[in-house]
This record gives C-alpha cells, structure tokens and sequence, in this order.
C-alpha cells in the first residue's frame, strides 16, 4: 500500500501535465488523398481550408462567392499581381466581406481568389465539407502556425490585443 502511495505520488506531475483535450491554441486537422486539410467557418457556414505552406498567399475559391457571400473586387486598382510555379504571371480580385474562423481563431488576413474548383474533384466522394480556401504561408507566419501530422493537430498563437492596437505616431 506504501510502495502504491509512493508511486503516484511520484507519477502526479505527470499525470495533471498529459492532456486529453487540445487546447484553445490548437485545432485537430484531417489529411484527406495527402493533403492537410482543417474545417472552421466561412461567413458563419461550414468550410474546409488547405493547409499550403507553399503558398504566399490566402485564397477563397471565387466559384463560391455567392454561396458563402463574400464579394470579389474587381477592378485593376484592387488585384494582386501572382506568379505561379511555371512563372506565369495572373491578377486575382481581393475578396472582401470575408470572416473566416478555424477554431477559436479568428482569421484576419487579405484573402485573394481564383477559381480552384478542381481542387474540389480532387477529393473524395464522401467529403462533405467543401473546400473553398486555402490558408497560405502569410497567416501561418501571422499566427505562428505549428503542424504536427503525425497527432494531426494544429497549434497557433492567439493575437494580442496589441496585435490590433492602431499606430499612433506621437510627435
């Protein structure tokens, strides 16, 4: 009984420091044919997101603008000028009235969209959610994304407060 007591009381740190639940920090993440995929909201409807390190930038799919209500702007002032792989040079519209959540975390970013309707055959038949964005290299910098596939889990970073402080200029 004394050798029992002893035991977990040797074993208590680690047994309060092992976690059965993720945190508010992190997000658990399926892969789907390879691809990392994590699954949050778009303008309060069920969305799935790409995880693509290998990209600059963030995207919605513009096939699903009136579906998730998001807007494209159009004109020349208001494109981003991209180059893809085969250096091939393509202006995309910024998307605006865009919310997107993963989580407990609210995504705040400028998101650009093309049509990447294909992406969506690419998945399975059986894959409910649509994916209708690709969350690039600039928000995971931005939030300090941290992927670990092997336990298929999603750490970031909340922002500060300050993160959304407006620069005042003092003179």
């Amino acid at each position: 009984m004394r050798s029992t007591l002893l035991l977990l009381l040797a074993l208590l740190p680690f047994l309060f420091s092992y976690q059965t639940a993720l945190d508010e920090n992190q997000l658990a993440f399926s892969v789907v044919d390879q691809k990392p995929i994590v699954y949050g909201q778009l303008n309060g409807k069920p969305a799935a997101f790409l995880l693509d390190t290998g990209s600059d930038l963030s995207l919605l799919c513009a096939k699903q603008a009136a579906s998730y209500g998001f807007h494209l702007i159009k004109d020349a002032s208001h494109r981003i000028k991209v180059i893809g792989i085969d250096n091939h040079v393509t202006s995309m519209p910024i998307a605006v009235s865009v919310e997107v959540v993963v989580g407990a975390l609210d995504v705040e970013t400028r998101f650009v969209s093309t049509d990447f309707s294909r992406l969506g055959k690419a998945m399975p038949k059986d894959h409910k959610v649509p994916v209708v964005g690709i969350l690039g290299s600039d928000v995971m910098r931005k939030y300090g994304f941290s992927i670990d596939f092997e336990q298929h889990q999603l750490s970031f970073e909340m922002p500060s407060m300050d993160d959304h402080a407006p620069f005042v200029r003092e003179d």
